[in-house]
């Protein structure tokens, strides 16, 4: 027998036209249509806290027009359907406002602090209806994690628009500025990607944290490695100890997850020691540790 599955993942008969699940509110999704409507009126919606000036005009405009369509009686897909259509252009036409408004220092820390509570409200929201949405803890866990990422991802937008960044500068030490600067990080990013989407895939009941965490060790690498070798090329001695860590990781994973760690943290301190003129345990200016 033909099943259907509604948008909280509910298995259902093909002959009922609404979710077998008492609590649950919906119908039988026409194929494609509603699934990118209701995709596109969520991602309206998120705007708000994002980018409030342009994000509220998007918001006004999805208000009247679903208003408007409830009162001539249009059905919900349609509703959702103009709401998109309505509030994408809305969007883009009052970046500029967001652009002026950005120029003030208070209100990007107004739209920091909004960005910050919503995510906040938005990983409280999920965990009081997990049951309901059928959330395993773990993907709890995995979207609390991921916030701060996504954070950052709103920072590198408000680049892209061009509506103002706030600007934060942190001192790292030397040696940590020398090896983001020499690692080819946003390289390392972006392939990092594709191993966090495979990890995304194969997770399971853990696909969010499963993701985070794939994507962050694969760029971690890859940055170690070019990184280090571009260090060393350069004569510095953390270049040393980035390609002793990665090696020595190599070889230590063969004894498991706590031998990985051993590994790694052993190799990187004996190849911070060891320079041209041998190897010793006691501390030398040349050394990362020093």
């Amino acid at each position: 027998m033909a099943t259907w599955t509604c948008f909280n993942g509910h298995v259902n008969d093909d002959s009922s036209p609404i979710c077998y699940t008492l609590s649950c509110p919906y119908g039988k999704p026409l194929p494609g249509v509603e699934a990118a409507a209701l995709f596109s009126w969520m991602v309206a919606i998120f705007t708000g806290p994002v980018y409030p000036i342009a994000g509220g005009l998007a918001w006004a405009a999805m208000a009247v027009v679903n208003g408007g369509g409830y009162l001539l009686g249009w059905p919900a897909t349609a509703r959702w359907m103009a709401m998109a259509i309505a509030a994408l252009p809305a969007f883009w036409s009052s970046l500029v406002l967001e652009r002026r408004a950005g120029n003030s220092a208070s209100y990007r820390l107004f739209r920091d602090v909004a960005r910050v509570v919503a995510m906040i409200v938005g990983v409280g929201w999920l965990i009081a209806r997990a049951d309901e949405y059928g959330l395993p803890a773990l993907e709890i866990v995995g979207i609390m994690f991921a916030t701060p990422f996504l954070f950052i991802a709103f920072r590198r937008m408000d680049r892209v628009l061009n509506v103002g960044v706030s600007r934060h500068r942190y001192d790292l030490p030397m040696w940590l500025d020398e090896f983001i600067h020499e690692s080819n990080w946003r390289s390392a990013v972006v392939i990092g990607f594709g191993g966090g989407v495979v990890g995304f895939a194969i997770g399971r009941d853990a696909r969010v944290i499963a993701g985070l965490a794939l994507w962050i060790l694969v760029t971690l690498g890859i940055m170690m490695v070019s990184g280090g070798f571009a260090l060393l090329r350069n004569g510095g001695s953390v270049g040393k100890v980035l390609l002793g860590v990665v090696v020595g990781a190599i070889l230590g994973s063969f004894l498991g997850p706590l031998g990985f760690l051993i590994g790694a943290v052993g190799g990187g301190y004996l190849a911070g020691r060891w320079d041209a003129r041998g190897f010793s345990l006691r501390k030398r200016k040349r050394s990362v540790y020093d």
